[in-house]
């Protein structure tokens, strides 16, 4: 012990030393640090799955009618050719250079022109230029098979309405869809009623039944024509 100015004593021990911070102190075993408050921060939403989609190109006037126009009488080499061509100069695909080639006042297409005039070699090589509706590229933009013009009419109804079976043929056989109404409530069997075609009438209801050609009594050029089984009354297929 020593004695201070004034006459008191002080201890000579050093202190023992002070814990530099709270986190420094340790906990009797029989306590327990107080609980954590967690304030839970949301995690940021992620935006809705979008299906990769393309820009249709801006095609002139010209050059959708050029376009149909070559549809409609069938000219099949130089067709593919400008549909080439426009694809380059758009840098775009093939497929989605179809989709935007549709009149604007009447809403028909390339489809359209080839199904309405039974020009099968044209319809095959404009299918053969597009993707199936399932597929997923982000620069692809899928020829829809089943375009309403302005009357609600698809490539099949005209087909249909037309008589060109083969026609008909291709376009369900790629998934163009039958049951599809325009305006006037028809179906494409509905519009192969309406023009009297009894072929594709025949053939569509057969579609429906799981038959085939013969079936249906579809019969090819030069057979015996014969009556066609629930065929708007008794009518026949007259030889041509």
């Amino acid at each position: 012990m020593q004695k201070s100015s004034n006459g008191s004593s002080r201890s000579t021990k050093t202190p023992a030393s002070i814990p530099l911070s709270f986190f420094e102190l340790k906990l009797h075993p029989a306590q327990k640090p107080p609980p954590s408050i967690q304030i839970p921060i949301p995690l940021p939403k992620k935006p809705p799955h979008q299906m990769p989609t393309a820009t249709l190109p801006s095609l002139t006037e010209d050059q959708i009618d050029d376009l149909l126009y070559l549809a409609r009488i069938g000219e099949t080499t130089e067709l593919i050719t400008t549909i080439a061509l426009l694809t380059k100069t758009f840098s775009t695909t093939p497929s989605t250079l179809l989709s935007a080639a549709a009149d604007p006042d009447n809403g028909n297409g390339l489809l359209h022109m080839a199904s309405a005039n039974g020009h099968t070699d044209t319809l095959k090589s404009l299918l053969a230029l597009s993707p199936s509706a399932t597929a997923n590229a982000a620069s692809t933009y899928p020829l829809d098979l089943n375009l309403q013009n302005t009357s609600g009419n698809t490539p099949l109804h005209w087909a249909s309405l037309n008589g060109h079976l083969e026609a008909v043929e291709l376009l369900v056989s790629a998934g163009a869809d039958t049951e599809v109404k325009n305006h006037a409530g028809r179906n494409a069997g509905g519009e192969a009623e309406n023009g009297e075609k009894v072929e594709v009438m025949e053939w569509l209801s057969a579609q429906r039944r799981g038959e085939g050609r013969e079936e249906a009594g579809v019969v090819e050029d030069g057979e015996e024509v014969v009556e066609l089984e629930q065929a708007m009354g008794d009518a026949e297929i007259g030889k041509s």
